[in-house]
C-alpha cells in the first residue's frame, strides 16, 4: 500500500499477521497486531505507538519525537534511530537499542535483558530477573537501573564526571573512573570529575560494575 504525500496520520491493525512499513513521514502513526511482528524502517514520525501481544518489534533508521513500543512476550530491537522521548516495554522479551541517540526514554522488562549502546540524555531501566548492560558516550544527565536477580554493567565513555550510587544485597559492586578503582561489597556513593552524570543502580542478588573511560 502506498500513501499519498501530506497524510498526517496512519493506523494499521491486524489480528495475527506481520506489519511492515517504511519511508513514512507522518505526524502520528500507530500499529497493532495480536501475534505478529511489527517492523518500521526509514521513518520520520512525530508520535508513534506500537503494540503487539506476542510478536517482535523492530525499528531501524527512524527519527521519532516520541515513541511507545509494547509487546507481551516478544523482543524489542531499535537500531540506528533517534528517539527524543518514550518507552520500551516487554513482559518476557529482551530490549536492544544500538547505534543511535535517545532523549528521556524508559526501558522495562519482567524477565528479559536490557542492552543499550547509544548516546542518551537519560536512562531509566528496570527488569525483574534479567541483566542490564549500557554503553553510553558523552555525559548523560542521569541513569537509573534496577534489577532483582540480574547483573548490571554501565560503561560511560568521554564523560566529564559521574556520581554513582550503587546498592546490592548479596552481590559485589565495583566503580572505576579512568585509572582509579573503588570496590564496595554492598553499597556506596562515588563521585569523580564534576559529578555531572547522576547514576543510581540497585540489584538484590546481582553484581554491579560501573566503568568510566
Amino acid at each position: 500500500v502506498k500513501l499519498p504525500k501530506g497524510m498526517p496520520k496512519l493506523n494499521t491493525t491486524v489480528s495475527s499477521g506481520d506489519i511492515h512499513v517504511s519511508k513514512l513521514h507522518l505526524e502520528e502513526y500507530s500499529a497493532t497486531s495480536a501475534s505478529g511482528d511489527i517492523n518500521v524502517s526509514e521513518a520520520e514520525i512525530g508520535h508513534m505507538e506500537i503494540h503487539t501481544a506476542s510478536g517482535d518489534v523492530n525499528v531501524n533508521d527512524g527519527t521519532l519525537h516520541k515513541g511507545k513500543f509494547t509487546t507481551a512476550s516478544g523482543n524489542i530491537k531499535v537500531a540506528n534511530s533517534q528517539i527524543s522521548a518514550g518507552s520500551l516495554t516487554t513482559a518476557s522479551g529482551n530490549i536492544s537499542v544500538k547505534e543511535g541517540s535517545t532523549g528521556v526514554v524508559k526501558y522495562a522488562t519482567a524477565s528479559g535483558n536490557i542492552m543499550l549502546n547509544t548516546s542518551g540524555e537519560s536512562y531509566e531501566c528496570g527488569t525483574a530477573s534479567g541483566n542490564i548492560k549500557i554503553k553510553s558516550v558523552g555525559t548523560p544527565q542521569k541513569a537509573s537501573m534496577n534489577t532483582a536477580s540480574g547483573n548490571v554493567q554501565f560503561n560511560l565513555e568521554n564523560a566529564t564526571g559521574v556520581e554513582a550510587t550503587v546498592k546490592t544485597m548479596s552481590g559485589n559492586a565495583k566503580v572505576a573512573w579512568k585509572d582509579e578503582t573503588r570496590i564496595t561489597a554492598k553499597k556506596g556513593t562515588f563521585r569523580y570529575g564534576d559529578g555531572a552524570c547522576k547514576v543510581m543502580i540497585k540489584s538484590v542478588s546481582g553484581n554491579i560494575n560501573v566503568q568510566c573511560v
